[in-house]
Protein backbone atom coordinates (compact mmCIF):
# COMPACT_ATOMS: atom_id res chain seq x y z
CA UNK A 1 0.00 0.00 0.00
CA UNK A 2 1.01 3.28 -0.70
CA UNK A 3 2.04 6.02 1.99
CA UNK A 4 -0.87 8.19 0.53
CA UNK A 5 -3.04 4.59 1.02
CA UNK A 6 -1.74 4.12 4.83
CA UNK A 7 -2.67 7.94 5.72
CA UNK A 8 -6.00 7.87 4.33
CA UNK A 9 -6.37 4.44 6.33
CA UNK A 10 -4.99 6.23 9.23
CA UNK A 11 -7.84 8.84 9.05
CA UNK A 12 -10.71 6.86 8.95
CA UNK A 13 -9.54 4.62 11.65
CA UNK A 14 -8.53 7.41 13.87
CA UNK A 15 -12.13 9.30 13.44
CA UNK A 16 -13.50 5.76 14.23
CA UNK A 17 -11.76 5.82 17.40
CA UNK A 18 -12.90 9.90 17.70
CA UNK A 19 -16.45 8.98 17.15
CA UNK A 20 -16.21 5.85 19.88
CA UNK A 21 -14.77 7.86 22.30
CA UNK A 22 -17.71 10.58 22.22
CA UNK A 23 -19.78 8.01 22.96
CA UNK A 24 -17.83 6.44 25.81
CA UNK A 25 -17.54 9.71 27.59
CA UNK A 26 -20.96 10.63 27.09
CA UNK A 27 -21.55 7.39 28.83
CA UNK A 28 -19.33 7.52 31.45
CA UNK A 29 -20.18 11.40 32.38
CA UNK A 30 -24.00 9.52 32.87
CA UNK A 31 -22.76 6.93 34.84
CA UNK A 32 -18.86 6.01 35.08
CA UNK A 33 -18.10 2.64 34.58
CA UNK A 34 -15.03 1.28 34.99
CA UNK A 35 -14.72 -1.33 32.23
CA UNK A 36 -15.80 1.94 29.62
CA UNK A 37 -13.31 4.24 31.72
CA UNK A 38 -10.81 1.53 31.09
CA UNK A 39 -11.69 1.07 27.27
CA UNK A 40 -11.59 5.26 26.83
CA UNK A 41 -8.06 5.08 28.10
CA UNK A 42 -7.17 2.22 25.80
CA UNK A 43 -8.86 4.15 22.82
CA UNK A 44 -6.67 7.70 23.51
CA UNK A 45 -3.40 5.98 24.15
CA UNK A 46 -3.33 3.49 21.11
CA UNK A 47 -4.35 6.99 19.13
CA UNK A 48 -1.85 8.73 20.39
CA UNK A 49 0.60 6.11 19.15
CA UNK A 50 -0.60 5.61 16.15
CA UNK A 51 -0.43 9.49 15.95
CA UNK A 52 3.31 9.63 16.22
CA UNK A 53 4.26 6.79 14.38
CA UNK A 54 2.29 8.28 11.17
CA UNK A 55 3.64 11.77 11.79
CA UNK A 56 0.42 13.44 12.77
CA UNK A 57 2.49 15.72 15.41
CA UNK A 58 -0.88 17.66 16.23
CA UNK A 59 -2.97 14.70 16.70
CA UNK A 60 -0.32 13.39 18.85
CA UNK A 61 -0.22 16.43 20.98
CA UNK A 62 -4.31 16.75 21.66
CA UNK A 63 -4.92 12.98 22.30
CA UNK A 64 -1.46 13.38 24.92
CA UNK A 65 -3.45 16.00 26.50
CA UNK A 66 -7.00 14.39 26.57
CA UNK A 67 -5.38 11.37 27.69
CA UNK A 68 -4.18 13.45 31.14
CA UNK A 69 -7.20 14.34 31.48
CA UNK A 70 -9.22 11.27 31.29
CA UNK A 71 -6.32 9.46 33.33
CA UNK A 72 -7.25 12.45 36.05
CA UNK A 73 -10.22 11.76 35.89
CA UNK A 74 -10.82 8.02 35.94
CA UNK A 75 -8.59 8.73 39.51
CA UNK A 76 -11.66 10.43 40.89
CA UNK A 77 -14.04 7.95 39.47
CA UNK A 78 -15.38 11.05 36.76
CA UNK A 79 -16.79 13.16 39.86
CA UNK A 80 -15.12 16.25 38.40
CA UNK A 81 -16.59 19.57 37.60
CA UNK A 82 -17.90 20.65 33.98
CA UNK A 83 -15.28 22.37 33.24
CA UNK A 84 -12.89 19.41 33.52
CA UNK A 85 -15.54 17.12 31.20
CA UNK A 86 -16.15 20.22 28.53
CA UNK A 87 -12.18 20.15 27.99
CA UNK A 88 -12.26 16.77 26.99
CA UNK A 89 -14.82 16.94 24.60
CA UNK A 90 -13.33 20.04 22.83
CA UNK A 91 -10.60 17.91 22.39
CA UNK A 92 -12.15 15.08 20.76
CA UNK A 93 -13.72 18.29 19.04
CA UNK A 94 -10.40 19.08 17.64
CA UNK A 95 -9.19 15.63 17.11
CA UNK A 96 -11.81 15.21 14.15
CA UNK A 97 -11.30 18.48 13.05
CA UNK A 98 -7.79 17.72 12.91
CA UNK A 99 -8.35 14.49 10.93
CA UNK A 100 -10.67 16.03 8.39
CA UNK A 101 -8.86 19.42 8.09
CA UNK A 102 -8.43 19.84 4.33
CA UNK A 103 -4.78 19.42 3.04
CA UNK A 104 -5.34 22.67 0.71
CA UNK A 105 -5.47 24.45 4.15
CA UNK A 106 -9.27 25.66 2.87
CA UNK A 107 -10.26 24.44 6.42
CA UNK A 108 -10.96 26.83 9.24
CA UNK A 109 -8.12 27.37 11.66
CA UNK A 110 -7.84 25.45 14.86
CA UNK A 111 -6.57 27.03 18.15
CA UNK A 112 -4.28 24.73 19.62
CA UNK A 113 -2.36 27.29 21.93
CA UNK A 114 -5.69 28.24 23.00
CA UNK A 115 -7.27 24.39 24.03
CA UNK A 116 -3.73 23.87 25.80
CA UNK A 117 -3.92 26.87 27.75
CA UNK A 118 -7.11 25.73 28.54
CA UNK A 119 -6.30 22.08 29.59
CA UNK A 120 -3.78 23.66 31.55
CA UNK A 121 -6.05 25.68 33.47
CA UNK A 122 -8.78 22.52 34.27
CA UNK A 123 -5.60 20.59 35.24
CA UNK A 124 -4.36 23.47 37.68
CA UNK A 125 -7.71 24.30 39.07
CA UNK A 126 -8.48 21.50 42.24
CA UNK A 127 -11.65 19.81 41.47
CA UNK A 128 -14.16 19.96 43.94
CA UNK A 129 -17.04 17.47 44.91
CA UNK A 130 -20.27 17.95 42.42
CA UNK A 131 -23.75 19.25 43.57
CA UNK A 132 -26.77 17.31 43.87
CA UNK A 133 -28.21 20.37 41.79
CA UNK A 134 -25.87 19.49 39.05
CA UNK A 135 -28.31 19.73 36.02
CA UNK A 136 -26.83 17.97 32.94
CA UNK A 137 -24.11 16.55 33.94
CA UNK A 138 -26.13 14.60 36.60
CA UNK A 139 -27.21 10.65 35.86
CA UNK A 140 -29.96 11.15 33.92
CA UNK A 141 -33.67 10.47 35.42
CA UNK A 142 -36.43 8.66 34.13
CA UNK A 143 -38.00 11.78 33.39
CA UNK A 144 -38.55 12.11 29.60
CA UNK A 145 -38.80 15.71 28.01
CA UNK A 146 -39.90 16.74 24.56
CA UNK A 147 -37.75 19.28 22.50
CA UNK A 148 -39.07 21.67 21.06
CA UNK A 149 -39.13 21.97 17.71
CA UNK A 150 -37.14 24.61 17.00
CA UNK A 151 -34.13 22.98 18.70
CA UNK A 152 -31.79 22.86 16.13
CA UNK A 153 -29.98 18.96 16.40
CA UNK A 154 -26.39 19.32 14.53
CA UNK A 155 -25.27 15.89 13.94
CA UNK A 156 -21.25 15.94 12.88
CA UNK A 157 -20.21 13.05 10.42
CA UNK A 158 -17.46 11.45 9.50
CA UNK A 159 -16.67 10.81 5.77
CA UNK A 160 -17.11 7.01 6.58
CA UNK A 161 -20.62 7.29 7.02
CA UNK A 162 -21.90 10.25 5.13
CA UNK A 163 -23.19 7.47 1.97
CA UNK A 164 -25.50 8.82 -0.90
CA UNK A 165 -27.38 5.72 -1.39
CA UNK A 166 -28.09 6.77 -4.94
CA UNK A 167 -24.46 7.55 -6.15
CA UNK A 168 -23.49 4.02 -4.44
CA UNK A 169 -25.78 2.11 -6.40
CA UNK A 170 -24.64 4.36 -9.49
CA UNK A 171 -20.78 3.28 -8.51
CA UNK A 172 -21.55 -0.32 -8.13
CA UNK A 173 -23.22 -0.35 -11.51
CA UNK A 174 -20.09 1.47 -12.83
CA UNK A 175 -17.64 -1.76 -11.21
CA UNK A 176 -19.73 -3.83 -12.58
CA UNK A 177 -19.33 -2.91 -15.62
CA UNK A 178 -15.69 -2.05 -15.53
CA UNK A 179 -15.29 -5.93 -14.71
CA UNK A 180 -17.80 -6.81 -17.39
CA UNK A 181 -15.20 -5.25 -20.11
CA UNK A 182 -12.18 -6.51 -18.52
CA UNK A 183 -13.40 -9.90 -19.31
CA UNK A 184 -14.62 -9.26 -22.64
CA UNK A 185 -11.32 -7.58 -23.53
CA UNK A 186 -9.60 -10.49 -22.09
CA UNK A 187 -11.70 -12.73 -24.24
CA UNK A 188 -10.70 -10.61 -26.97
CA UNK A 189 -7.37 -10.98 -26.14
CA UNK A 190 -7.35 -14.72 -26.31
CA UNK A 191 -8.64 -14.53 -29.80
CA UNK A 192 -5.80 -12.04 -30.93
CA UNK A 193 -2.88 -14.62 -29.09
CA UNK A 194 -4.54 -17.19 -32.13
CA UNK A 195 -3.88 -14.75 -34.86
CA UNK A 196 -0.44 -14.16 -33.55
CA UNK A 197 -0.05 -17.83 -33.54
CA UNK A 198 -1.27 -18.10 -37.20
CA UNK A 199 1.16 -15.10 -38.05
CA UNK A 200 4.29 -16.79 -36.95
CA UNK A 201 3.35 -20.16 -39.09
CA UNK A 202 2.50 -17.83 -42.07
CA UNK A 203 6.59 -16.66 -41.39
CA UNK A 204 8.13 -20.04 -40.85
CA UNK A 205 6.56 -21.20 -44.13
CA UNK A 206 7.78 -17.98 -46.04
CA UNK A 207 11.00 -17.70 -44.08
CA UNK A 208 12.67 -20.02 -47.05
CA UNK A 209 10.94 -17.64 -49.55
CA UNK A 210 11.73 -14.32 -48.22
CA UNK A 211 14.76 -12.40 -48.32
CA UNK A 212 16.97 -12.50 -45.51
CA UNK A 213 16.31 -8.40 -44.81
CA UNK A 214 12.35 -9.23 -45.27
CA UNK A 215 12.70 -12.27 -42.43
CA UNK A 216 15.24 -10.14 -40.27
CA UNK A 217 12.28 -7.54 -39.80
CA UNK A 218 9.26 -10.07 -39.72
CA UNK A 219 11.20 -11.58 -36.71
CA UNK A 220 11.82 -8.32 -35.30
CA UNK A 221 8.23 -7.49 -36.18
CA UNK A 222 6.96 -10.48 -34.05
CA UNK A 223 9.85 -10.25 -31.26
CA UNK A 224 8.03 -6.06 -30.53
CA UNK A 225 4.00 -8.15 -31.11
CA UNK A 226 5.24 -10.09 -28.30
CA UNK A 227 6.42 -7.55 -25.99
CA UNK A 228 3.04 -5.36 -26.92
CA UNK A 229 1.25 -8.42 -26.10
CA UNK A 230 2.82 -9.10 -22.74
CA UNK A 231 2.49 -5.56 -21.71
CA UNK A 232 -1.10 -5.43 -22.72
CA UNK A 233 -1.95 -8.57 -20.92
CA UNK A 234 -0.35 -7.41 -17.57
CA UNK A 235 -2.68 -3.75 -18.15
CA UNK A 236 -6.24 -6.36 -18.33
CA UNK A 237 -4.94 -8.57 -15.21
CA UNK A 238 -4.17 -5.10 -12.96
CA UNK A 239 -7.77 -3.37 -14.48
CA UNK A 240 -9.46 -6.77 -13.34
CA UNK A 241 -7.99 -6.50 -10.10
CA UNK A 242 -8.76 -2.70 -8.72
CA UNK A 243 -12.18 -3.50 -10.47
CA UNK A 244 -12.38 -6.60 -7.82
CA UNK A 245 -11.15 -4.33 -5.23
CA UNK A 246 -13.56 -1.78 -6.18
CA UNK A 247 -16.25 -4.48 -6.30
CA UNK A 248 -15.84 -5.68 -2.65
CA UNK A 249 -15.11 -2.19 -1.16
CA UNK A 250 -18.32 -1.08 -3.17
CA UNK A 251 -20.40 -4.58 -1.36
CA UNK A 252 -19.01 -3.84 1.90
CA UNK A 253 -20.65 -0.07 2.30
CA UNK A 254 -23.86 -1.12 1.35
CA UNK A 255 -23.74 -3.55 4.22
CA UNK A 256 -22.31 -0.45 6.61
CA UNK A 257 -23.11 -1.27 10.16
CA UNK A 258 -26.11 0.45 11.99
CA UNK A 259 -24.38 1.65 14.95
CA UNK A 260 -22.10 4.03 12.34
CA UNK A 261 -24.65 5.81 11.54
CA UNK A 262 -25.88 6.40 14.75
CA UNK A 263 -22.80 6.82 16.95
CA UNK A 264 -22.77 10.39 16.82
CA UNK A 265 -26.12 11.08 17.98
CA UNK A 266 -25.28 10.31 21.92
CA UNK A 267 -22.88 13.02 21.54
CA UNK A 268 -25.42 15.62 19.19
CA UNK A 269 -27.50 15.16 22.43
CA UNK A 270 -25.75 15.85 25.27
CA UNK A 271 -24.79 18.59 23.82
CA UNK A 272 -27.89 19.87 23.05
CA UNK A 273 -29.32 19.23 26.00
CA UNK A 274 -26.15 21.22 27.85
CA UNK A 275 -26.85 24.00 25.97
CA UNK A 276 -30.47 23.83 26.58
CA UNK A 277 -29.89 23.31 30.38
CA UNK A 278 -32.11 19.87 30.25
CA UNK A 279 -31.87 16.28 31.18
CA UNK A 280 -31.75 14.17 28.68
CA UNK A 281 -31.57 9.88 28.24
CA UNK A 282 -30.94 9.42 24.57
CA UNK A 283 -32.37 5.22 24.10
CA UNK A 284 -31.94 3.47 20.61
CA UNK A 285 -34.35 0.57 20.40
CA UNK A 286 -33.59 -0.99 16.96
CA UNK A 287 -35.93 -4.04 17.80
Amino acid sequence: MSLEGLIEKFRGVALDRVEKMNTLLVTIERDPDPSEVEELQREIHTLKGEAKMMGFADVNLVSHLVEHLILECSKRAFQVEPPVTEAMFEGLDILRALLTKSPAGASAPIDLAGFVDRVTEVRNTEAKPRRETSGAFERASSQRIKLDDSALLRIQTSGSARIDLAKLERLGEATGEILLMSRRIGFQLGEFDLLRARYAQLRERLAALLPNSLNHETRAFGHELDGWLAEFRLSIALAGQWGAQLDAQTRELRHLPLDHALQHYPRAVRDLATSQGKQVRLEQDVS
